[in-house]
């Protein structure tokens, strides 16, 4: 979608694998159909018509630890979105081929990565929070999946189904596109593995660069208006929470969530919509409804919201800029379009 990446699309490739990764073979549905039936079988509550909480709590265990497992392989390629993003922004700077590691010699460790890839401290305790954020949310599918499990084997057992009704609806869960688990593990896994890679791409970026964000052809339309071809400031030291300043400190810092990037920005607790319910619970009543603050917008990160597949570029003002498609030109192909983008978006 974007004239002039040098030929480094493969790591859109890198990515789409990682993504099948975390997403279709750590959590393959039918190996988690599979254990459930095993575990039901050894456990001899095939032949029950009812069950306890004990029975319950087991049943919970096992799907805890089922994912457990997954969640910690998950850390790994996690880690590897972030080199794999540091090394595409490290190829540009050099203008050295990009070159994917061999998954063999991933390391499995921050501690291990920072040594062999030469990483700052900064990085490493950016790295670190951005895999252990991941992971925590890719155990949110876990507590979906045993409120699930749960709900599934209560309500054949009241229905008289028994476990052959409760199988019936776990293989719904995990069907292919549609299944419920499904689509839970492929929302974190997409938009974890991209917030890696785009933290790892921003945290070998200079202090003063510039990005643009570059989203897929078939994005969301917020994603087209407010991320894609959009160029931002990259900053080093996050922007402070500026939700209980008041007057023009307020207001210096709204500016910067608005045209500035770094590591770990995201959207947690904003939203795209107008107006926000004073009472959670009280529903969209006119009477219900405030109009929202500055700082309670959604504001420009990667990821942008779930499922999120934009991308970071870096760019030098000085020689490139962007057309009215979105698309990076070079200086000396118009000098007059690059004038007026020049002093339309970079401060001085």
């Amino acid at each position: 979608m974007i004239y002039g990446l040098d030929g480094k699309i493969v790591h859109l490739k890198e990515m789409a694998f990682i993504e099948r990764m975390l997403s279709e073979t750590l959590l393959d549905p039918k190996d988690f159909y599979k254990n459930l039936q095993q575990f039901f079988k050894e456990s001899l509550y095939e032949t029950k018509t009812s069950f306890t909480t004990k029975d319950l709590d087991r049943i919970d265990n096992f799907v805890k630890e089922y994912f457990a497992l997954r969640i910690e392989e998950g850390k790994v390629w996690l880690l590897r979105a972030y080199i794999t993003g540091r090394l595409l922004v490290y190829s540009d700077l050099m203008q050295t081929a990009f070159e994917i590691p061999s998954v063999n010699r991933l390391p499995k460790f921050v501690e291990d990565a920072a040594r062999k890839y030469g990483l700052t401290l900064e990085e490493a305790v950016a790295l670190q929070q951005a895999v252990e954020e991941g992971a925590s949310l890719m155990s949110n599918t876990t507590i979906n999946t045993i409120q699930n499990v749960r709900e599934a084997l209560i309500e054949n057992t009241k229905s008289g189904k028994g476990v052959q009704g409760f199988y019936d609806k776990i293989r719904e869960l995990v069907k292919d596109e549609v299944g419920e688990l499904n689509r839970d593990w492929q929302r974190v896994a997409i938009t974890e593995a991209n917030g890696a890679f785009n933290n790892g791409y921003l945290a070998l970026c200079n202090e003063g660069d510039y990005v643009i964000g570059v989203s897929m052809p078939d994005a969301c339309i917020h994603c087209l208006e407010d991320i894609n071809g959009k160029v931002f400031r990259v900053r080093k030291e996050p922007a402070p929470d500026y939700s209980t300043m008041t007057g023009e400190n307020y207001w210096k810092w709204a500016e910067v969530w608005e045209t500035e990037v770094w590591v770990g920005k995201n959207n947690f607790g904003r939203s795209s919509s107008a107006r926000k319910r004073i009472n959670p619970r009280a529903g969209n009543k006119e009477e219900n409804l405030r109009d929202k603050q500055h700082h309670e917008f959604t504001m420009p990160a990667i990821p942008y919201h779930p499922y999120c597949r934009d991308r970071w570029i870096r760019i030098n003002p000085e020689y490139q800029f962007v057309d009215k498609d979105s698309q990076i030109r070079l200086r000396v192909e118009d000098e007059d379009a690059w004038e007026v983008w020049h002093n339309e978006n970079i401060k001085q």
